[in-house]
């Protein structure tokens, strides 16, 4: 989620909570942990708002609001320590999918039916590669990872 118009400052969030780093975990003045699970993240609610924890010890450590995305480097989301976040832009963020949409009737990310069979498909920064049509979802697939490591290397290996 990028937005940047909070209204929580740098001073007030240090006033309210303490951020430790090395587990990721906010805690309150009086000790306790803050925050809730929200789906696979976690939430704090600071001054009227609810924060995404992983966006806060980005602001926390660094004083500014991320001018990007704050993503998990390990892919997952509950892991808030400030060695496994980065900023990245929304389109490297999304490559880190682990599962297709919704709406892909094949079933296997990055995989779609072609008149003739199967074609790979990746989007980056709003640059779209295809692959040649291969006669498998399988054979589709290992195009996809190719295209994965020629195209955006900077991405997760794994979705």
């Amino acid at each position: 989620m990028q937005r940047n118009e909070y209204r929580l400052t740098h001073a007030e969030l240090l006033a309210r909570l303490r951020y430790d780093p090395r587990t990721g975990s906010f805690y309150k003045k009086n000790g306790r942990i803050a925050g809730t699970p929200h789906g696979d993240h976690r939430r704090v609610y600071v001054h009227g708002e609810f924060i995404y924890e992983h966006v806060l010890a980005w602001f926390y450590t660094h004083g500014s609001w991320p001018d990007g995305v704050v993503d998990h480097i390990d892919g997952c989301g509950s892991n808030n320590r400030l060695a496994s976040l980065r900023v990245v832009t929304f389109s490297t963020n999304n490559l880190n999918r682990h599962a297709p949409n919704r709406n892909n009737s094949v079933g296997i990310l990055g995989v779609h039916r072609h008149s003739t069979g199967f074609r790979a498909q990746l989007r980056v920064e709003g640059k779209v590669y295809r692959s040649e049509v291969v006669p498998t979802p399988d054979c589709a697939a290992a195009k996809y990872a190719l295209l994965r490591r020629t195209y955006c290397p900077e991405a997760r290996p794994n979705g």
